[in-house]
């Protein structure tokens, strides 16, 4: 028969631990490895993850950012009669119908997209609500 290992015990009152207890298992997380400091945290963030591809000129976000530009500078100038100054908003609403053959629910579905990646959450929602009531019609 052998005898029942019992935890030990760390915190007389788990619901209210002291500053002691707190100290002393934070300490015991840093020594196990559990728990990290912070500076060795920051240290880690922003680094690629263990096994990640390396970042490629192409998936920069700035030159993503600036190829985009480029095609709505052309859709402007393709797009809209002479002298009309067309914003950004209207080429990439432009682009958005070509892209999706003016699929109005493939377009909503974007522009929340874009309003979720914005954390314009309420708005997202209205749009995806908009979304669902133009594909159930």
């Amino acid at each position: 028969m052998t005898a029942e290992r019992k935890a030990p015990v760390y915190v007389v009152d788990p619901a209210n631990p002291t500053d002691a207890e707190i100290a002393a298992a934070v300490q015991r997380g840093l020594a196990d490895g559990s728990l990290i400091t912070a500076e060795a945290f920051l240290a880690q963030v922003g680094q690629p993850e263990p096994g990640a591809p390396a970042a490629d000129a192409d998936d920069d976000e700035n030159t993503l950012v600036s190829s985009v530009s480029a095609e709505l500078a052309k859709i402007k100038r393709l797009s809209f009669v002479e002298g009309y100054q067309a914003s950004d908003e209207e080429a990439m609403g432009i682009l958005l119908s070509r892209f999706f053959k003016w699929d109005g629910v493939a377009i909503m579905k974007a522009a929340a997209a874009g309003l979720e990646d914005a954390n314009f959450h309420t708005e997202c929602a209205l749009v995806l609500e908009l979304a669902r009531k133009a594909e159930e019609a």
